[in-house]
Formats: structure tokens, C-alpha cells, sequence
């Protein structure tokens, strides 16, 4: 991913019983599905994009068939991951992915 001159992603790597995950973002949210029960499977593996690009989603809600995707406020990393979403969706029409 590029990102304009003079910008970068501060992520902190951060442990939730017992798992990595690359920011605090993402370990809130997967606390947010346990909290609710909702099963999820932390960036289960690579897809390959009709685009020719390898998206890693975030998550994968086995209950809703989605892949859901985490980003910071930042308009550089959300544009770059909607166009990787939104492929993925195209690639597999009925699939669900949320940003």
C-alpha cells in the first residue's frame, strides 16, 4: 500500500488471551465479537483478487459468510482497502464484506 509522503500507520501490536494481533483496533474489535459470541477467525489466509492483488481481511464471521475489514481513520489506507473489498465482493458475487 502507498501512502502519501510524510504519512505512516502507527499500529501496536497488541495481545488478547493469547493472540496477536497487528493493532489495538483490531484486538477492540475482536473483543467486541467475543463479547458478543460472535465466532471470528483473525486474518484466516490470503485471496487472491481478479485485480491480480493479495487481499488479507482482517476477519471472517463464519455466522454471517463476511469478511470484515479494520482500518484507522486515515483516507489513504480506507480508499486502498475499498478497492480491495470491493473486488473481493466482485469476484464473489453474494459475498458479504464490510469495512
Amino acid at each position: 500500500m502507498t501512502l502519501p509522503p510524510g504519512r505512516s500507520i502507527d499500529s501496536i501490536e497488541t495481545l488478547v488471551d493469547g493472540m496477536f494481533y497487528r493493532s489495538r483496533t483490531e484486538a477492540r474489535w475482536a473483543i467486541f465479537f467475543a463479547v458478543l459470541d460472535v465466532t471470528f477467525i483473525y486474518e484466516g489466509g490470503r485471496i487472491n483478487l481478479s485485480s491480480g492483488e493479495s487481499y488479507l481481511p482482517d476477519f471472517y464471521l463464519p455466522e454471517f459468510d463476511a469478511y470484515f475489514e479494520v482500518k484507522a481513520a486515515n483516507d489513504a489506507i480506507v480508499s486502498a482497502e475499498c478497492v480491495r473489498a470491493r473486488t473481493l465482493a466482485a469476484d464473489r458475487p453474494g459475498q458479504r464484506v464490510w469495512l
